[in-house]
């Protein structure tokens, strides 16, 4: 099973806290929201994710790398436009493929 992880909204409703930063990499408990999201995520025994990115996704990208720090794989895929959740579920199609997934929201 793999995991996709939708992390690319603004998150308006936070600012001005997102202005800087994306909802997902905002500060709980001393680490980002979707670092604990990630760790729950391996310890259920999903250790192959995709990240659906747009929003300052630089961050996240820097932040997690290829995930093997954390004793995952993350690929990334940008979703150019937010042109909402289907749409970003659709970019994780090929990363999918047939198998069965876990659909996260990264907020």
């Amino acid at each position: 099973m793999k995991a996709v992880i939708l992390v690319a909204g603004k998150g308006t409703r936070l600012q001005p806290l997102t202005d800087n930063t994306p909802k997902p990499m905002l500060s709980v408990a001393g680490r980002p929201l979707l670092e604990w999201m990630i760790l729950r995520v391996k310890e259920a025994g999903i250790h192959e994710m995709l990240l659906v990115t747009n929003y300052l996704e630089d961050q996240v990208k820097e932040y997690f790398k290829d995930g093997s720090a954390h004793g995952v794989k993350i690929s990334y895929k940008t979703q150019k436009e937010t042109l909402g959740t289907a749409n970003a579920f659709y970019q994780a199609k090929d990363f999918v493929e047939d198998s069965e997934f876990m659909a996260l929201y990264g907020d």
